[in-house]
């Protein structure tokens, strides 16, 4: 089987940042903003990765510098960005 690679371009917005919650997989600022670009399927943000129906995909380091950060200080201490996702899985 060929593998499939796909890329989404993510907008982590201040309405994320303010909903988001601290040290959450399912309800973080990543992972609101990752919903709304997959929003179907099972989707959970860890500090390093993103697991997404059952694939892994390792995160840009710049958004897990950013996860850290906000899991360690809160909403103030971050801002609004945007990042490249790529996705592989097999079909």
């Amino acid at each position: 089987m060929k593998k499939v690679k796909k890329k989404k371009q993510i907008s982590v917005t201040q309405e994320d940042i303010a909903t988001g919650k601290r040290n959450e997989t399912q309800s973080c600022p990543v992972w609101l903003a990752c919903r709304r670009a997959l929003p179907y399927g099972d989707l959970s943000v860890g500090a390093n990765d993103l697991y997404f129906d059952g694939a892994m995909t390792e995160l840009p380091l710049p958004v897990r510098k950013w996860i850290e950060r906000f899991d360690r200080s809160g909403a103030e201490s971050v801002k609004p960005f945007r990042f490249t996702l790529r996705l592989s899985w097999m079909p």
